[in-house]
């Protein structure tokens, strides 16, 4: 038979064991707790969204990188950890946090204005196989040229789809330089998003504009000059971008008698509007117009050119799930004119496209696209 004091002793030593035990599991039922971390991230002096920041956590030795919109969603354990940006041109920044809950912070990076060392090439290496996926050639000999593809390859602006690439027979490109953010070349295994193109995919985005103040920048040329604005139509929430080049060496044929019925131009414009409704919304307005004409003695006239529309809607649903709705216009058109024999002929492309995209961070290692 058990004393009272003998089963005293074990009922206290039993509850002590099972608190110790529900403690251990509390414990350890936190540790494995886990919460979403996700913000954008942002330029800081134009508000502008940035494509591709890095954003590591060494204790865990996994990060992310933002989508095409500068969002970032990662989803890991609670505890304290350092966080850690880098981007290409922009100061390295790192932060502490404490992740106790689902947790939005939005980060800002400024531009690392340090100039770098003087760098002298002294010989080229030989190109490799260009039908290998490559970051960049530097030179190419007539029998690579050969070798690379040249037709069904896919260019998009802004998602828009531009048929023809160049002004002036290759001599320009269409893309303004000052009004690009990103760009990325897939040179081989392609997304499926893209439908399946059998060469490469060419995907551009354009800049959104400086939210914060009013900038213009341009360049004066031989043969073309170019003009940009940009600035805020609402401080830190709505933005606006136009750019256009323009070519003028055909006014130097109007100097020439023999010549003065002749010409040979381009121009395009680029424009583009953003406004955040709030911190779940965010609306987007994009376009582009480029013309190319030629004409010999008005007898013979050829003009070309792409244009584009799109407007998309940016919805965050949950710090997990976020979505892009675009509708849009792409147009081609070209045109010949054959004077002398009676001959004309317009033909054309037209593009009308509705996608609506999401991206679902299930966790940090797993993005589902659909």
């Amino acid at each position: 038979m058990i004393s009272k004091n003998h089963y005293f002793t074990i009922c206290t030593f039993l509850l002590f064991i099972s608190s110790v035990f529900s403690q251990a599991t509390n414990d350890n039922n936190q540790t494995k707790q886990k919460f979403t971390l996700s913000g954008t991230v942002t330029d800081a002096k134009s508000n502008e969204t940035l494509i591709g920041v890095n954003i590591f956590i060494p204790e865990l030795k996994t990060g992310i990188t933002t989508n095409e919109y500068g969002f970032y969603s990662i989803t890991i354990p609670r505890g304290n950890y350092k966080i850690q940006l880098s981007y290409i041109g922009y100061k390295s920044l790192e932060n502490s946090i404490t992740l106790d809950k689902n947790t939005k912070i939005n980060f800002s990076l400024s531009n690392n204005e340090e100039q770098l060392q003087e760098v002298i090439i002294t010989d080229s290496r030989k190109a490799t196989d260009i039908r290998k996926a490559e970051m960049s050639v530097n030179k190419l000999s007539i029998s690579t040229i050969k070798k690379m593809p040249v037709v069904l390859n896919l260019i998009l602006l802004d998602e828009a789809t531009i048929f023809n690439s160049s002004h002036v027979f290759g001599f320009f490109s269409v893309f303004n330089p000052d009004a690009i953010k990103d760009l990325k070349l897939y040179k081989g295994g392609i997304p499926a998003r893209f439908g399946g193109r059998a060469s490469s995919v060419l995907d551009i985005y354009q800049k959104d504009g400086n939210s914060n103040d009013f900038h213009m920048n341009g360049g004066i040329g031989l043969i073309s000059s170019r003009l940009l604005a940009e600035g805020p139509i609402v401080k830190n929430k709505g933005s606006f971008l136009i750019g256009g080049r323009a070519s003028y060496a055909h006014l130097f044929l109007k100097l020439s008698e023999d010549q003065k019925n002749n010409a040979a131009y381009f121009y395009d414009l680029n424009a583009k509007f953003s406004y955040k409704l709030n911190p779940n919304n965010n609306l987007y307005l994009s376009s582009y117009f480029g013309r190319d004409v030629f004409s010999l003695n008005k007898s013979f006239t050829n003009i070309y050119g792409n244009s584009t529309l799109n407007i998309r809607w940016n919805h965050l649903f949950s710090d997990k799930l976020f979505s892009n709705l675009s509708l849009i216009y792409s147009d081609y058109y070209y045109g010949l004119d054959l004077d002398f024999v009676g001959f004309k002929w317009d033909s054309g492309i037209k593009n009308y496209n509705i996608k609506y995209d999401f991206k679902n961070y299930i966790s940090d290692h797993f993005k589902l696209t659909f």
